[in-house]
């Protein structure tokens, strides 16, 4: 290479931002991991290009300039992993498939009908989305499956283009069970495949018809369910080309972990979808994932409908929060963009439920601002460790004299097919059902 050229530190003027912000993500990598054009001998063939221009001067210069100007740009409030961001952005899962950053959530509340996911659907992939989400148990998959073919049909989209996510079921939790709920999906779609499938709760119930089962007293009828088979069926599914990817949601650590230490385990769940807000912005599950490549997808990212089958009404409204709208009222944006921009900046695939057209399409208008360093800091000070989905239901009623057949539980895998009698052993069995099996708890 030609002599190097001596280049002051010239600070970074705020007006050429953006010729910066294009430049800098392939920069780091290239740079710090010594690949790229310089390493593969092809940076003389786009000579002149402005790319190869800002790499000759930092090749030249050396790494202390870039990351001045990198430390320059943060202090301006961009973070490096965010510069990039917009409609199309997208994350890489493990499995090599790529998620997009923002999807629209059409989980049904007694507040919403089947005809108002549609209309949502329509209207978010005329705006622009390209994932939806949705769930066996949401029992919308006909009308969404409708949406997506009349977009196809239409030439909005191609089918490679959508990405759809679905749900295995609690009343499936059985190895025999799985592909038969994935069919119903795919039959009620009318699609060849499925690019996310989850399990959705770490949690079986009775096998049968009825999606919520209770006895005659009102409490949930749990099915027992070894949850290292349910994963080797979905791996199943998705070597028979049912699905792209598999992966959790309302998955803790541990019962992550219990999964990664599958023996013989093929395919790692590539995501853990749970609720992530400004209230709960789970930042310990969010760089637990991280380790181990998994993608953090969050629901609830503007609270919650105020469903009071789900969530306590007593709660607070997370989008008349003060802080969102001083921030939102600096970029002219609305809390819940402001809302919704946080998760995108920290990294986390976005969900973003909405019956109303109109907020579906003010939902995806959030790649045209960006928070500040203070911005996110104050956002992170809101968090509470609130929960809007009341995860309780699904507890165990655990009282004394009490026989119980736990399954899948990591800290007795040895006795995960036994019954355990709960004489003197209540507390321990509280900690073990609410902690290690049924909550989605950092």
């Amino acid at each position: 290479m030609e002599g190097t050229s001596e280049v002051s530190e010239v600070p970074v003027e705020e007006e050429n931002v953006e010729v910066w912000v294009s430049s800098f993500q392939t920069l780091v990598s290239t740079l710090v991991l010594q690949e790229g054009p310089a390493a593969n001998g092809s940076f003389s063939k786009r000579k002149g290009n402005m790319y190869d221009n800002l790499f000759r001067r930092y090749f030249d210069c050396g790494l202390r300039q870039l990351l001045f100007h990198i430390k320059q740009l943060e202090n301006l409030g961009f973070h490096r992993e965010d510069m990039s961001l917009t409609k199309d952005s997208f994350i890489k899962l493990s499995d090599g498939n790529q998620i997009p950053v923002l999807g629209l959530g059409t989980m049904c509340s007694q507040k919403g009908t089947k005809a108002q996911a549609r209309a949502a659907a329509k209207a978010a992939i005329e705006a622009g989305y390209r994932h939806i989400d949705s769930a066996f148990v949401y029992e919308n998959e006909v009308e969404l499956g409708e949406v997506i073919r009349e977009k196809i049909a239409d030439n909005t989209v191609k089918r490679k283009d959508i990405f759809y996510t679905s749900k295995l079921w609690s009343t499936y939790h059985s190895p025999e069970l799985v592909k038969q709920c994935l069919d119903k999906s795919l039959k009620a779609l009318k699609l060849e495949y499925i690019d996310l499938y989850l399990i959705h709760m770490p949690i079986g119930l009775k096998v049968g018809e009825e999606p919520f089962p209770k006895d005659d007293k009102g409490k949930w009828i749990y099915q027992q369910f070894d949850l290292r088979e349910i994963w080797a069926a979905m791996e199943a599914c998705k070597d028979a080309g049912l699905v792209k990817s598999i992966g959790v949601s309302n998955f803790n650590r541990r019962q992550l972990e219990f999964i990664l230490h599958k023996p013989g385990i093929k395919h790692q769940p590539v995501c853990n979808q749970v609720e992530c807000h400004v209230y709960l912005n789970q930042n310990k599950l969010l760089e637990y994932c991280k380790s181990k490549g998994i993608a953090l997808v969050g629901y609830s990212t503007l609270g919650s409908s105020r469903d009071e089958q789900w969530t306590d009404p007593k709660s607070p409204v997370l989008l008349q929060d003060p802080v969102l709208k001083k921030i939102g009222d600096k970029y002219k944006k609305s809390p819940a963009q402001v809302a919704l921009r946080y998760n995108l900046q920290r990294g986390i695939v976005v969900l973003a439920k909405s019956f109303n057209p109109e907020h579906v399409k003010q939902n995806i208008q959030v790649f045209d601002f960006q928070l500040t360093t203070e911005d996110m800091k104050a956002l992170d000070g809101l968090n509470k460790n609130l929960r809007y989905i009341d995860l309780k239901l699904y507890y165990f009623q655990v009282k004394k004299n009490l026989e119980c057949r736990i399954l899948a539980l990591p800290v007795l895998p040895d006795l995960a097919r036994n019954t355990i009698h709960l004489n003197q052993e209540l507390h321990f069995l509280h900690m073990s059902v609410n902690i290690w099996l049924f909550t989605a708890l950092e």
